[in-house]
């Protein structure tokens, strides 16, 4: 009976019959295939790593931005001799609001405004580290006196260069450096002089290029402890920075001559102590002042310093005979 049915079947039944359950199949075998495409295990641990770093990179940054590190904590400056530290951090006025990040991106715009604002810095270097610790690097280029021009008064810079504003006369506390008129022999000098320690040149009042036949780059420094100094400009700033000692141990005041060795002679008379030029006489009265100082020191300089022997006097005489 069975082969009886099979048999009655017409082509078109058995054609339905035997494809649809082909596609019934060939669906569900799709279905398991389409399952079975996913993402292969390897490929997903890396996934999972990726997003985890991202995590974590996005939580060090939210970190680091909500602690104080990310503002300005310090600023030190180093390098400056005669600028002071308070005139350059207000030029750059940089204050704890401030991010780290930003003024690392931004230094350079820091640099240039310190050395347009403040004329008495050559160079300068802001190193900004990520724990909020700023260090910035100054090269000084200051006035360090006063020398007379055309019977005006101009402050000169390290060096040499000269601040183009005049003044009839002294204005601060820069000493006055006279008979300076030779620009290399200035600039030689105030190099030498940029290097002694800032409290021995507050000391010093002026400062006279008088060479002589035996030293031909002999200066003559007036202190304002009332004492006079000779040295030669080669070792000046090797030596001044001892003045201090030297000057303490001076029981009366005098002349310290510091061109071979070091020795003080005191003067014999309260009268021929040093000369020292006020910071607001006029330039007329110092230049006639100076004058009339050199040839009282020319007839007096025999008695200016006190020695054993004639030839010892002839190395220690301060006055301008020696000329």
């Amino acid at each position: 009976m069975r082969k009886k049915n099979r048999e009655e079947l017409t082509p078109w039944a058995k054609y339905q019959k035997e494809h649809g359950n082909y596609s019934r199949k060939s669906r569900s075998q799709r279905k398991k295939r389409n399952f079975k495409i996913s993402i292969p295990k390897n490929l997903g641990n890396k996934t999972w790593w990726t997003i985890a770093g991202l995590l974590m990179v996005a939580g060090a940054i939210t970190f680091y931005f909500v602690s104080p590190i990310s503002h300005i904590q310090k600023v030190d400056v180093s390098g400056n001799k005669r600028v002071e530290k308070t005139a350059i951090l207000k030029d750059l006025n940089l204050n704890q609001q401030d991010y780290t990040i930003s003024t690392l991106f931004n230094k350079n715009n820091f640099e240039k405004k310190v050395l347009k604002s403040n004329k008495n810095i050559k160079d300068i270097n802001i190193k900004v580290n990520l724990n909020g610790n700023v260090a910035v690097f100054v090269k000084e280029n200051a006035s360090l006196g006063y020398v007379v021009r055309n019977k005006m008064y101009y402050q000169v810079r390290e060096d040499g260069t000269f601040v183009k504003k005049s003044s009839s006369q002294v204005d601060g506390n820069l000493p006055v450096f006279r008979n300076f008129s030779n620009d290399k022999t200035l600039k030689e000098f105030l190099g030498e002089y940029s290097q002694i320690p800032n409290e021995v040149q507050d000391d010093v009042s002026e400062v006279d290029f008088a060479p002589t036949k035996h030293s031909s780059q002999r200066v003559r420094l007036y202190m304002n402890d009332g004492n006079q100094v000779l040295a030669i400009i080669p070792t000046i700033a090797k030596k001044m920075k001892y003045y201090p000692e030297i000057s303490a141990d001076m029981t009366k005041r005098g002349i310290l001559n510091l061109e071979v060795g070091a020795y003080s002679t005191p003067y014999k008379d309260s009268n021929s102590s040093s000369k020292k030029i006020s910071s607001k006489k006029d330039v007329s009265e110092s230049s006639s002042s100076s004058s009339d100082d050199s040839s009282s020191n020319s007839s007096s300089g025999s008695d200016s310093l006190s020695s054993s022997s004639s030839s010892e006097n002839t190395n220690q005489n301060v006055s301008d005979n020696d000329n």
